[in-house]
């Protein structure tokens, strides 16, 4: 099993927030826009968005959970 990193952004330029799912193993690299999502990863309707867009390309987030890295997030997903 593949353990990949999703990543949640901040485009200062577009201001919005990018989902992105890392390429491995010759996989594709996966991004989505959100447009309404509020930079806090710990309300749930916004953690529920980006878990259903997750889980729509395959993956769930570790147990470990989301972790604040670099004005974003960051979780290996599986």
């Amino acid at each position: 099993m593949d353990v990949r990193l999703a990543l949640l952004t901040y485009s200062h330029d577009a201001h919005i927030w990018r989902l992105r799912l890392d390429s491995v193993d010759g996989t594709p690299m996966k991004l989505i826009e959100l447009p309404h999502f509020s930079g806090d990863i710990t309300r749930a309707d916004d953690l529920e968005k980006i878990n259903a867009a997750l889980s729509s390309w395959g993956v769930y987030p570790s147990k470990g959970g989301w972790q604040a890295q670099d004005g974003g997030w960051v979780v290996p997903v599986v």
